[in-house]
């Protein structure tokens, strides 16, 4: 599928050629969350096309592997240890970047976790945990990142949200809540910072395979029952890394993929009712497994 969207735009003229690296060439771009699953796909990614790279991630150690063996693969890639719900912390990143490059062409705002449950079931605890990381790392790095292409006169701003993002899902509350947020404050972004030279662009990609699902906790009920309630197939995470680079490079706002995403969508857009019967029923399928008294 990816590669007969970049045939068709070959055809139209909208990308020079399918590995768009021409793009990215030698651009030099950050990443959040970078050292593990879509981050790293990203990375590898843009590596792949001549991009220079900086992996922010909290977990420093990880990043630095992670930079290594991008570089051991022929890639320019530095690490930085970052904790995105520190604005100081992203901002220093940013300045570091800039102090070692001169310039900053793409701000990945990618970092995010997730939690499971119904919302009576979580605390508050773990939606500022979530809202902090997922919604305000990426406020901070957006703002920050803007605040540097204006001066620039350049630069594109991506933020990772999903497809989630895009219409209300059941005992997976505040992560929803929280990439539709993001969705958004780019839509908004992208109108004000049109007439600067600066775009921007929110990816929703659908379920990915990458060790993000593994670790989400599952509050209320066994991980493994909870995740065989979605009978969704996963796509990779170097599929969901190309899918995001294609709309980058054609500029798209909004980046959804796969197919089924486009089609939940439309769905809800057209009959929200249809889309409200189905969390019901998924509800009452979640309830059968969870384990919390009432």
């Amino acid at each position: 599928m990816y590669k007969i969207m970049c045939d068709r735009l070959k055809k139209i003229g909208l990308c020079a050629d399918m590995d768009h690296k021409a793009m990215f060439s030698e651009k030099i771009a950050i990443v959040t969350g970078g050292a593990s699953g879509i981050g790293y796909a990203l990375c590898q990614a843009l590596c792949k096309r001549n991009a220079v790279v900086v992996i922010g991630d909290i977990d420093g150690q990880k990043a630095e592997a992670a930079a290594l063996a991008l570089r051991a693969e022929g890639g320019q890639a530095e690490a930085y240890a970052v904790d995105v719900r520190d604005s100081n912390a992203i901002q220093a990143m940013i300045q570091t970047t800039l102090k070692t490059h001169g310039t900053l062409d793409y701000m990945f705002n990618n970092a995010g976790i997730g939690v499971l449950g119904e919302i009576r079931d979580l605390s508050l605890e773990h939606w500022r945990s979530l809202i902090d990381i997922n919604l305000m790392g990426t406020v901070y790095g957006t703002k920050l990142a803007y605040d540097v292409f204006l001066k620039q006169g350049h630069g594109h701003i991506v933020n990772i949200a999903s497809g989630y993002g895009l219409l209300s899902s059941v005992f997976n509350t505040p992560y929803a809540a929280s990439k539709s947020a993001i969705v958004r404050l780019s839509e908004s972004l992208r109108a004000e910072a049109a007439d600067f030279n600066i775009n921007v662009s929110v990816a929703c990609p659908g379920a990915v395979k990458t060790d993000f699902l593994e670790k989400i906790p599952v509050i209320g009920a066994d991980a493994k029952q909870a995740f065989a309630l979605t009978d969704i197939k996963l796509i990779t995470a170097d599929e969901c890394a190309d899918h995001v680079l294609l709309g980058v490079c054609t500029n798209q706002f909004m980046i959804t993929f796969p197919f089924y995403v486009k089609v939940l969508h439309w769905l809800y857009r057209l009959c929200p009712t249809k889309v409200f019967k189905l969390n019901l029923k998924r509800i009452r399928q979640y309830r059968k497994i969870r384990t919390l008294p009432n």
